[in-house]
Order: C-alpha cells, then structure tokens, then sequence
C-alpha cells in the first residue's frame, strides 16, 4: 500500500496552487511537530501545508448516576437498586438527605440535556432550583 498523496514527495513538487511558486518540504527539518509540513516559498503568500490531524482521544464513559435504594422511597424517573450501608451508625437521616440530594441533582442533569438538545439553556440557577423542586417534592410525598 502507497502513502497517501499529502506523504509523497510530489506533492510539495507542485507549485502553490494560490499564488503558483515553489512550495517547500518542512517535514524533514522541522523543530516542532505541530508547524506546517510545507510553506509556500513568496513570503507574501500565505499558503501551508499542516500535518493531518490525530483522532481524538476517547473520552472516558460518563459515571453512572446514584440511585435511592427501596429503604429511601421512591424518586419518579429514577431506578431504584438496593443502596449501601451508612458508613457510620447514627447518620442514617443525613446518608438518606445526600443520597436524595445527589440523585435529584444528577436528575436534574439529566433534564438540563434534554433542554439543552431543545435550545433550551439552563443556568446553574435553574439546575439548582430543578434539583430543589424534585428533593422537596420527594420529602413532601415521602414524609421524612
């Protein structure tokens, strides 16, 4: 299999296709691998030839929202699997509040996407103010 045409030596023997002078070759003495591979040899031209760009790299899979085990109720919309254990007895009431806090927040993320894909641009405000709304509503339905 042949380079591909931008690799090939032939091609920085074509003149500049802007202003037709000689185009020179870089890739050999160049300093920084991120400068042009070839440069149009008027200096008033302003013509390049630049490296191909790399794939970007792979984002890392977005983390998995907290969900409320059954012992905390019932959120609308949001799966429930069994929850672990407080890390220490006697602060069950406020393992219970985060927990609540960070699935309506990551609630509310999930409505400000769709917003968002909607043209819809929710402000931090309006995230905070999503995630109050769905953390009072399940403390008023749930009566703890």
């Amino acid at each position: 299999m042949s380079a591909p045409a931008y690799q090939q030596a032939a091609y920085f023997a074509q003149p500049c296709p802007k202003c037709q002078a000689k185009v020179y070759d870089n890739r050999s003495n160049k300093r920084n691998p991120k400068a042009p591979d070839g440069k149009c040899s008027n200096r008033a031209c302003d013509y390049v030839i630049w490296p191909p760009r790399q794939a970007a790299p792979q984002r890392a899979p977005a983390p998995q929202p907290a969900t409320i085990g059954p012992e905390y109720g019932n959120l609308p919309g949001v799966p429930m699997e069994a929850a672990e254990q407080p890390a220490t007895p006697g602060n069950e009431r406020l393992h219970r509040i985060f927990k609540v806090q960070d699935v309506a927040f990551n609630h509310a993320l999930k409505l400000a996407a769709i917003a968002e894909a909607r043209g819809v641009t929710i402000t931090l405000e309006g995230l905070s103010a999503l995630t109050a709304q769905a953390v009072i509503q399940f403390h008023q339905r749930d009566g703890r």
